[in-house]
């Protein structure tokens, strides 16, 4: 845990001189999920997919989280907004791309 504060102070620093810095953004929202923030972890993501729509691993991991907290309607849009981002290797056209 201890490694966790210390990555997490880093990307706040990050942050405290650029608030957009997408990588650190997403970054401090993988460590707030890993502490079971779901809440900040949440907000962080959304404000990566704010900034950058086409942010696909932000996508990715904030529907994983909505879907955990049981936003599922959110949850659903955030990984449809997947399937509009990422690489086509990564997600089938053909296919829903989660089943609910």
């Amino acid at each position: 845990m201890e490694q966790l504060d210390e990555a997490a102070r880093a990307f706040q620093s990050v942050l405290a001189l650029n608030p957009t810095h997408l990588k650190a953004r997403s970054s401090l929202g993988v460590i707030e999920s890993l502490r079971e923030d779901y809440v900040a972890a949440t907000e962080s993501l959304r404000q990566v997919v704010r900034l950058q729509p086409r942010f696909w691993k932000a996508h990715a991991i904030l529907g994983i989280w909505l879907k955990r907290t049981g936003n599922l309607k959110a949850a659903q849009t955030s990984i449809e907004a997947l399937s509009r981002s990422s690489p086509p290797s990564l997600v089938s056209r053909s296919k829903p791309a989660w089943n609910w």
